[in-house]
């Protein structure tokens, strides 16, 4: 059954057909509780990408912020505080480079920023290869996060 709003809720003006359906379900009490998927299964889509498409505008962003009352927080990431001596960081053999850099990439998973040593038998490679990471670690842009996955598959005996 659908609940009595505590505001009258008009529909923004020139809604293309994505946002309306949308609009219609967010009518619901029920519906504004959904996640996105679940919103857009509803709405006949297969996907999220509907839902961000028509989020894209301003008016309509709006809207729905105010109908649902609070905007929603789609993600809840971990905040990783700095390491306060980097140097400690740097002699384990499992590194999460999230500690020693203040910008990275936020949606990527938590494994993207990790550098494992361990499978190093040689100690002094093992040293080379961690004083050639430290050197450029303060030169790479965040970017760069996505294409470190080789140092993980790499098997160097």
């Amino acid at each position: 059954m659908e609940a009595a709003l505590p505001f009258p809720t008009s529909s923004p003006a020139n809604m293309t057909a994505t946002q309306q359906k949308f609009w219609d379900l967010l009518q619901v009490a029920e519906n504004r509780e959904l996640a996105i998927l679940p919103l857009c299964e509803k709405a006949g889509y297969r996907s999220m990408a509907p839902w961000y498409w028509a989020m894209r505008d301003p008016v309509f962003r709006a809207s729905v912020e105010a109908l649902k009352g609070k905007p929603r927080a789609d993600y809840n990431f971990a905040v990783i505080e700095l390491a306060q001596n980097p140097n400690e960081e740097w002699l384990k053999d499992s590194i999460d480079l999230r500690r020693l850099v203040v910008e990275y990439p936020k949606h990527a998973a938590p494994s993207t920023f990790r550098l494992d040593f361990s499978y190093l038998p040689n100690l002094r490679f093992k040293a080379l290869i961690k004083r050639y990471f430290r050197a450029h670690i303060g030169f790479w842009e965040p970017a760069t996060f996505r294409s470190l996955g080789y140092v993980r598959k790499t098997r160097c005996i």
